[in-house]
């Protein structure tokens, strides 16, 4: 049996569990495997038209930043995002912020190789979705992928690409309640914060947008994070 094959039936029947995982991290190695996603439109919410989309830009960045928690890392790494022409979008009530997401139109991350793939002029990749407190529980973030969507789609970017760990399920339940399909089981690896490598564990489609296998010595070069 393949060292690849090993690993697939250790997660399918849960040998390779979360407290492994946690005391190699103590010894600086990380294994984490995790789904590439493919997401689909959504059937129209109820609320699509109460609220407002708007981008982040240059001009109103210092204006919105203010009002998520840790505002100066945020500028920080915003700044990066813009710089690396990331697309960031605001939803907002009126003049109350609501919540805010990102998408890459020119790379999609792993969880240890950043980039994974580069995207076609069809494609994007959808990372860092916020909501605020005030607005939790109203079912905003489906409401937030569906604009995004929309806003992609006017690009012509209408092959979207996500990631959830594993053992997120939370985040794996709204992936798959929106619809999306998981296109690949992935490991990304880590080995003392200077070795990374990401290998494709199982394809669920053919024609798959990844290598099978990626290495890299660069914690983040894309501006992707």
């Amino acid at each position: 049996m393949s060292l690849i094959s090993r690993i697939q039936n250790r997660l399918k029947y849960g040998l390779l569990t979360r407290s492994v995982l946690l005391r190699l991290r103590k010894l600086n190695i990380t294994f984490t495997p995790y789904f590439l996603y493919l997401e689909k439109d959504l059937t129209p919410h109820d609320d699509v038209h109460t609220y407002q989309v708007e981008r982040v830009t240059w001009d109103n960045l210092e204006h919105i930043i203010e009002y998520f928690p840790d505002p100066t890392i945020r500028l920080k790494t915003w700044r990066r995002r813009l710089d690396a022409g990331n697309s960031g979008l605001l939803l907002k009530d009126g003049d109350e912020m609501v919540g805010y997401t990102w998408a890459s139109l020119k790379y999609c991350r792993g969880v240890a190789v950043r980039p994974l793939f580069e995207l076609s002029e069809k494609q994007a990749y959808l990372f860092d979705m916020y909501v605020t407190d005030a607005y939790r529980g109203r079912r905003i973030a489906p409401l937030m992928r569906q604009m995004c969507y929309a806003e992609l789609g006017g690009l012509g970017r209408t092959e979207l690409y996500s990631i959830s760990e594993y053992f997120n399920r939370p985040a794996r339940r709204f992936k798959e309640k929106l619809g999306a399909v998981p296109v690949e089981l992935r490991l990304g690896a880590t080995l003392f914060e200077h070795i990374r490598f990401d290998v494709r564990l199982r394809g669920y489609h053919r024609n798959l947008p990844t290598r099978w296998w990626a290495v890299s010595n660069h914690p983040d070069p894309k501006a992707i994070s």
